[in-house]
């Protein structure tokens, strides 16, 4: 199996855990903290994301056989540099949307909550949300100088 710098879909290491009913457990933080939202962002091919398309093919050793100036490019491409906007995440409604699917569970230690659900759920019921609106996870803003 080849290693991707920049997987996409069926190579990460996300989407093998949840096709393998892979949970995310959050300890102590919210859904801003959980990295498989962004499985929903690719799979929903939201405008914000596919900025990294062209780097998704790019093995790790074809990466690090790169000049530098150009594994820099392709780096500022894949956290959307390139985009005439930033973006402000609000991964946390996918609480509300999680909790109408009867798809997350909630308990404590301590004084931490904790969120317990399957990555597979996350990419189910986060597509089902951008589907009806591509923003439900964050806001454009300005880009800021």
């Amino acid at each position: 199996m080849h290693r991707y710098i920049f997987s996409a879909g069926e190579y990460k290491f996300l989407d093998l855990m949840s096709r393998r009913g892979g949970k995310a457990l959050l300890l102590g933080v919210g859904q801003n903290s959980n990295s498989s939202v962004h499985l929903v962002e690719e799979f929903g091919n939201l405008e914000y994301k596919v900025q990294d398309k062209p780097c998704w093919s790019l093995t790790v050793e074809e990466y690090l056989a790169m000049p530098l100036e150009e594994q820099h490019r392709l780096r500022r491409l894949n956290l959307g540099e390139n985009l005439d906007y930033d973006t402000v995440y609000h991964f946390e409604a996918l609480d509300d949307a999680l909790k109408r699917a009867r798809a997350i569970r909630f308990g404590k230690i301590g004084n931490a909550e904790l969120r317990l659900m399957k990555i597979a759920d996350v990419v189910r019921v986060g597509l089902d949300e951008v589907r009806r609106d591509p923003w439900f996870l964050r806001s454009k803003v300005q880009k800021s100088r």
